[in-house]
Order: C-alpha cells, then sequence, then structure tokens
C-alpha cells in the first residue's frame, strides 16, 4: 500500500503541475513521506533508511548524481547506469529532501507542499527552505561530496545495493536466501561482468501479496518467478537458487537491452536466462551440467520424434522451439548457440545496436553472429536430428 501510495502521490504532482517541477523533487518527496511514515508505524526505522541512502550515495558517482539533480538529458545511447535511472533518482531525491529537512525542518516541507501548487514553484521552495533551488542543489553535492570521504556508520560500498525484502518474520530458510542471493550476484558479476545497477529481491511471495502489489509492478501473474525493471519477485513455493538466477538473469539482460526487453524472442530470453542459471546451479555444486542437459535432451527427442519427418532443419527447430513449454528446449537451442559463438556474442545479442531502427531480431541477428538467423535455426535443426 505504501508503494501505491507514492505512486499516487507522484501522479497527482505531475497531474497538477504547469510548471517544470525537477522529477527528483517530486519523486524523493513522495518516498520520504513514505519512509516516515512506515517509521511511524514501527514497520521499518528511519534511521535504517538513512544509512541506506548514505551506503548508496557512497557507492554512486558524483558526475552521475549532478546529472540527475540538474535534469540534463541523456544521451541517445546511454551508458548501463542510465538503465537505473528510477531507482537512482529515487534514493537520490529521498537523500535530498532528508537533507533540506535537517537544514530547514520538517516544517519547511510542509510549508512547501501547501505553496508548491499555489503559483509558481521555486518561490515556493525559496520560501519554505531559505534558498534557491540551484543553492540548494550546490549545498547538496557538497554535502555528498563530503559523504563519499568521510568516515561513518555506513561503509562505503563496493557495489550498487542489493534490497532482499520478504513479508513477515525472518526466518532461518530466508537468511539462508540471503546468502543464496549474495552468491548469486557475485557470480555473475565475476563470472560474466554482469551487475545490475540496484535490483530489489522480493522472495518468499505468496499470491494475495503479489496481487495486492501488482498494479505498482506493471500487473501479470505469479506463476513461480516474475520481473519488473529492477525488481525480482519469486513465489513461496519455487524458492530455490535456481529460479532466483533465472530472475536476475532476467533484470541483467533487460539492462543490457536499454529496457527493449521484448524485442529479443522468448526462445532467446528464457534460454538464456536457463543457460546462465544453470551454470550458476553448476558453479555452486547444486547441479550437474550433463545430467541437467540430457534430461532436457530427452523432451526435446520426444517432440522431435512426434514432428513430421519431411520438416526442414530449420523448420524442424521452430516446430521443436515452439511445442516446448517448461524452457527445456530454450536453454538447448541457447547452448548451441553458445557451442557456436560463445557466451560473448549470445550476451551481445541483447545489446544489438538499434540505430537502423529495425525491431525485427532477425534483421538484428546477423549484426553479432554473421549468419542468418534461419542458418542458426538450420544448424540447431540439424543438431536435434542428430538426438534420434
Amino acid at each position: 500500500m505504501s508503494e501505491r501510495y507514492v505512486a499516487a502521490a507522484i501522479d497527482y504532482t505531475r497531474s497538477r503541475a504547469d510548471h517544470d517541477e525537477p522529477e527528483w523533487l517530486i519523486a524523493g518527496h513522495a518516498h520520504y513521506v513514505r519512509s516516515r511514515l512506515l517509521a511511524a508505524r514501527g514497520i521499518r526505522a528511519y534511521e535504517t533508511v538513512r544509512t541506506e541512502l548514505i551506503g548508496y550515495a557512497r557507492a554512486t558517482d558524483l558526475a552521475i548524481d549532478s546529472e540527475t539533480l540538474n535534469a540534463v538529458p541523456s544521451h541517445p545511447w546511454p551508458p548501463p547506469w542510465n538503465t537505473s535511472r528510477e531507482t537512482l533518482q529515487r534514493a537520490l531525491g529521498t537523500m535530498a529532501i532528508d537533507w533540506l529537512v535537517q537544514q530547514q525542518g520538517t516544517s519547511a516541507l510542509h510549508r512547501y507542499a501547501a505553496e508548491r501548487f499555489s503559483g509558481d514553484w521555486r518561490h515556493a521552495f525559496a520560501r519554505a527552505f531559505g534558498m534557491t533551488i540551484e543553492r540548494a542543489i550546490e549545498r547538496f553535492e557538497q554535502y555528498r561530496a563530503q559523504l563519499a570521504t568521510a568516515d561513518g556508520a555506513a561503509p562505503r560500498l563496493g557495489q550498487p545495493l542489493h534490497h532482499i525484502v520478504y513479508f513477515g518474520p525472518i526466518t532461518e530458510r530466508r537468511l539462508e536466501f540471503v546468502e543464496d542471493v549474495e552468491r548469486i550476484v557475485q557470480f555473475f558479476e565475476e563470472e560474466y561482468g554482469l551487475l545490475a545497477e540496484a535490483a530489489t529481491f522480493v522472495l518468499d511471495l505468496d499470491a494475495e501479496a503479489y496481487d495486492d502489489i501488482r498494479g505498482t509492478v506493471g500487473g501479470g501473474h505469479l506463476n513461480c518467478g516474475n520481473i519488473y525493471r529492477s525488481m525480482v519477485f519469486v513465489a513461496d513455493d519455487c524458492m530455490y537458487p535456481f529460479i532466483i538466477a533465472h530472475e536476475y538473469v532476467h533484470v541483467l539482460t533487460d539492462e543490457l537491452s536499454y529496457r527493449k526487453f521484448r524485442t529479443q524472442p522468448v526462445w532467446l530470453l528464457e534460454g538464456v536466462a536457463e543457460y546462465l542459471a544453470l551454470q550458476q546451479s553448476v558453479h555452486d555444486g547444486r547441479a550437474n551440467r550433463d545430467s541437467a542437459l540430457r534430461s532436457r535432451e530427452e523432451v526435446a527427442r520426444g517432440i522431435v520424434e512426434a514432428l513430421p519427418a519431411e520438416l526442414s532443419d530449420a523448420e524442424l527447430a521452430i516446430a521443436t522451439i515452439e511445442r516446448d513449454s517448461y524452457y527445456k528446449i530454450y536453454l538447448l537451442a541457447v547452448q548451441h548457440l553458445v557451442d557456436l559463438f560463445g557466451v560473448e556474442s549470445m550476451l551481445a545479442a541483447f545489446s544489438i545496436p538499434y540505430g537502423d531502427g529495425s525491431q525485427d531480431f532477425s534483421d538484428r541477428f546477423p549484426g553479432v553472429f554473421g549468419k542468418t538467423l534461419e542458418e542458426f535455426f538450420a544448424s540447431f535443426g540439424s543438431w536435434l536430428r542428430s538426438l534420434l
């Protein structure tokens, strides 16, 4: 409900605005009030929130923060951190509001909230906080610079924050999954150089709880796992490291794609998630790669045997992929892609240039792999026949 409050507050402010009030100020104000409401109800101590914000500030680049605060338009080809701009904006904006309240007190924030729609928001800001918005940004950046080098309770973070959220009490089982998440994140960073700018893992989630928040996260049903932007959702009866890793891969490939998540075919999206989650499971000693592949090959053999023998190799591959509903063939297709072209090329498929304006994956496929998608399907179909 608190997330819905934030969304409603932001939407309301935008609807009332006929001015250029910065997005960080709108979002930061709403998230600051939300954090205070949760603290007042004993749900989460505000000092914990402040400690995390300080840690986040120490982990991020001052130049990036300055660009966010000053709302400088991003480059058409944004760097990877831009894919988490909303998360950065929320954390930075909340911290800026917290700093303003430290300087001028909560009464100043209340005054600004009361006057922001009655005229020029800039005048309302200056009257409430005793300084122009430009001066506030300048002083806040000085405060940020001090935090970056100062000693204090919050350690300087070596990587962006990864939040783990549970509904209800923390049990021994849940604590084990905290360690699993840390290993999963570390594996993808060390093995492939992939690290989400900021990810939130919402774990052990029942259907009712998910239904309460799915309006906030873009809809969709939670069968086992789901993602929205940098949020990973895993249901209570699917709490396995493999599932968590699978969903986290979706966050990583979504960022590689500059949020063009659905421009890749389903077999590639889900196959890469299956392939990389299996790699992580093997690394952790929770799976045997050969036996995992053999079980999937058995499924593929059964599908191929049931298909018409006169299909071409490419047609056979496509028909086999379309028959699968449990991602087993998707993983085999991606495994074949990696065998032919390597992991680097497979990951590059998610950041294929969009400069020509084409949204058709088959048109962009040769730019990375040097072969057409049809040629790949023919190769994969030939391999599928070899299983018989």
